[in-house]
């Protein structure tokens, strides 16, 4: 975590430094889709409820030919980006929760 230094107190000879975290947006899990994907609206449906919304990015494969090569029969799929594990649709909220503690 980063932290910012943003107040500093100076109470009864005591110096006392409030740090708060740093608001940077930390993409930590990308999930796979296109528009018009039933089961990408479900799989970001379950995200949200586990996945805080600064942490996951949607990303379109339509956009990207390598992505529609990879992904085109698998979508959606959530991807870790730091250990580069992947849950494959079909997920329930408990595999999702499962494959979240897993790559933390």
């Amino acid at each position: 975590m980063i932290l910012n230094v943003t107040s500093i107190y100076i109470t009864v000879g005591v110096l006392a430094v409030y740090k708060e975290p740093n608001v940077m947006k930390t993409i930590q899990y990308n999930l796979y889709g296109t528009d018009g994907c039933h089961l990408c609206e479900i799989a970001e449906q379950l995200c949200a409820e586990l996945i805080n919304t600064d942490n996951i990015a949607y990303v379109d494969i339509i956009e990207q030919p390598e992505l529609v090569e990879l992904y085109s029969t698998s979508i959606p799929v959530l991807e870790h980006l730091n250990s580069h594990m992947a849950l494959y649709w079909p997920f329930n909220i408990e595999q999702l929760q499962e494959f979240i503690s897993g790559t933390n």
